[in-house]
């Protein structure tokens, strides 16, 4: 069912957790909250599931409302067909998985064999029917988080809440299920909302992303679109951009580095005060010392082996190993340091204190303000060059 979320404020004391919140999760959407610990996407999730009482706002599943502060209506939490699995799990260890997942369905009144029935047929969804009748105290990390979904799958929740379920599995675990959750959620088309802090989570499961800064939705859209055109300095770090510059504006096609005074090419940015360049570290092209040097105090020289824009002298200031790519620190001027990752494959790697050329490709670049000007969520048509059609392939279909 659609959930529809507006006007959504919650405070404690003169502490604002949610910042009058806007958001609407359309009938079979599966709708990521991301953003750093103390955001507000946790408790916009416990409002939506009844576990908090809002300030003031209201809220409507499949066009009913089920809070407004306005007429007084603020519907208990079984009263709102909602299923929701946590991070700690929340299982009983005294229970058998078969009787984990049949608990919500006997509070409801339902007969023995439609119990059964229903328990059976949801167990075999999430692959776990083998251990109906294993203790759930005997159940690893991964199982105990199935048995988790599946109880809340078996009541047919008109709306499905996830608050960081895979946090507490390992690495691998966590991405084989994550894979597994979108694969369900797109099978059985149940409305669903997710938080989570990862942003390859939010990736692998989102069919839209909305992401959250100190109680407010800043920026909502699809994974490449996130991915490609963060709408500040401040969520392009989070997303992982590894070098986020202050610079001073020259032009709609220029600005000014603040530490080096160099000048740098770009591609057409919005007005702003307070600016960033912003380009991530697997964008920067590492060459040899250049013996060309600069003119007009514009950074130009090669880029990728060919004449290019933006090419400055650095030093390697330290590197490190991994497997298919190295990363470098370079060292740009008293005042600067870049990140850089090279493929393995492209060539010899350069040494500590060897001279380069760090080369930065204006299509790669993005220009931002430091944060989302308040009361508006940010967008762009002008993302990062070539990330959002890689972002889309990690993204299931």
């Amino acid at each position: 069912m659609k959930v529809e979320v507006h006007g959504l404020t919650l405070t404690y004391g003169d502490a604002v957790a949610v910042s009058d919140l806007d958001l609407t999760v359309d009938e079979g959407e599966s709708l990521v909250l991301l953003g750093q610990s103390g955001c507000g996407k946790t408790s916009t999730m416990r409002c939506i599931a009844g576990l908090e009482t809002p300030t003031s706002g209201v809220i409507s599943i499949g066009g009913r409302p089920v809070f407004d502060s306005g007429s007084g209506v603020n519907r208990a939490p079984n009263k709102r067909n909602i299923g929701m699995v946590f991070q700690s799990y929340a299982i009983w260890p005294h229970m058998t998985v078969f009787e984990n997942v049949a608990f919500p369905l006997r509070m409801k009144g339902r007969k023995g064999a439609e119990i059964r029935a229903a328990v059976r047929e949801t167990l075999e969804l999430v692959g776990l029917d083998h251990l109906a009748d294993r203790g759930a105290s005997l159940l690893s990390g991964g199982q105990m988080q199935r048995v988790a979904l599946a109880r809340s799958l078996a009541m047919q929740p008109s709306v499905l809440l996830l608050d960081e379920p895979l946090s507490n599995l390992d690495a691998r675990l966590r991405h084989r299920l994550r894979m597994e959750l979108r694969e369900l959620q797109l099978r059985l088309g149940v409305t669903s909302m997710y938080v989570t802090h990862d942003q390859d989570e939010a990736l692998a499961l989102a069919d839209r992303i909305a992401l959250m800064q100190s109680g407010r939705i800043v920026q909502i859209g699809t994974p490449p679109e996130i991915y490609a055109q963060p709408g500040s300095a401040s969520i392009a770090e989070f997303l992982g951009v590894d070098n986020i510059i202050p610079v001073t504006r020259e032009d709609g096609s220029c600005v000014r580095l603040t530490a080096t005074g160099q000048k740098v090419a770009v591609e057409p940015y919005a007005e702003g005060g307070d600016l960033r360049l912003c380009v991530r570290a697997e964008d920067v092209v590492l060459g040899p010392e250049s013996t060309e040097g600069t003119a007009g105090g514009t950074a130009e020289g090669t880029a990728g082996g060919t004449a290019g824009v933006n090419a400055l002298p650095g030093q390697v200031a330290r590197f490190a190993f991994q497997g298919s790519t190295v990363v470098y620190r370079i060292r740009i001027g008293a005042e600067l340091e870049l990140d850089a990752v090279q493929l393995r494959s492209a060539g010899p790697p350069f040494g500590l204190d060897d001279p380069v050329t760090v080369s930065l490709p204006p299509s790669a670049i993005r220009v931002l303000p430091a944060e989302v000007p308040a009361g508006s969520a940010a967008g762009s048509a002008a993302g990062f060059a070539g990330t959002a059609a890689e972002a889309s392939a990690e993204v299931p279909a």
